[in-house]
């Protein structure tokens, strides 16, 4: 017992310690409900009318990490899954060239699925001696791993694609002190990326509140909500003419999200 007690109390010094040290760390795990855009087109071709295509709900993993060393940039990454899914009438898919793929023979009806899926990877730096507020700003990799699948009749055909995208990035989060008893921020950041004729856009708005548990002193568990959207351009002499698109994604998340 006296064994337990001990550790127990080792590792609430340690914590405390840390935490006034200015190191932290912030890990959320959910699902991104999104719904694409009116404009939206692949390579010329409408992504409601024309290819019957929808956002299928996306599963995201993010982390943070901070530290109060002067000069050395925090660390940031996340995981999110963008798909979409249909099945378009191969009537409607005449003179379809997306990264050379080819439409299958003999096939009335098809099943479509393309992956945008993407990993952030993002280096930022606080901005000092701002009261009430979090404020940084930084660099981001946004690498896009996805691809296009066409199948019917019996045959398949799929082309595989990655882009690292860099990016900058803003972010901001805000403490709600003055509600009494809820600990509890809301916040926003945003990657962004002009490139004349294309353009890339990821920013999120969310509150995230904590329980009110006695192993706050070590850990903080709690939930977050908000908006997402994403949105990319492939526009222009610099992007192959296979590959121009315009898409975008927004919706609602929910997940579940810890300190440390």
């Amino acid at each position: 017992m006296k064994k337990f007690a001990m550790t127990a109390l080792c590792l609430v010094v340690a914590s405390t310690a840390s935490a006034k040290l200015g190191f932290q760390a912030d890990v959320t795990a959910g699902m991104w409900l999104p719904s694409v855009g009116g404009d939206d087109n692949i390579v010329g071709f409408d992504v409601t009318d024309e290819l019957k295509l929808g956002a299928d709900t996306g599963l995201f993993l993010q982390a943070r990490f901070q530290h109060p060393i002067p000069f050395i940039p925090n660390v940031a990454l996340r995981q999110t899954n963008v798909q979409l899914s249909g099945n378009p009438d191969i009537a409607d898919l005449a003179g379809f060239n997306f990264a050379g793929i080819k439409l299958p023979n003999d096939a009335t009806k098809l099943d479509m699925a393309v992956d945008l899926s993407n990993t952030d990877f993002t280096l930022f730096w606080g901005v000092p001696l701002v009261p009430l507020a979090d404020i940084h700003f930084g660099a981001s990799v946004k690498l896009l791993r996805g691809g296009v699948e066409l199948s019917g009749a019996g045959q398949s055909e799929d082309e595989q694609f990655m882009l690292p995208l860099p990016m900058f990035y803003l972010g901001a989060e805000v403490p709600l002190f003055f509600i009494p008893g809820i600990d509890a921020e809301v916040g926003s950041n945003a990657q962004f990326l002009p490139l004349g004729d294309s353009s890339v856009l990821d920013y999120q708005v969310f509150t995230r509140a904590y329980l009110p548990l006695p192993t706050n002193i070590i850990a903080k568990v709690g939930a977050e909500a908000g908006w997402r959207s994403f949105s990319i351009q492939l526009d222009g002499d610099s992007i192959d003419e296979d590959l121009h698109s315009q898409l975008g994604f927004s919706g609602a998340y929910i997940g579940l999200t810890g300190r440390f």
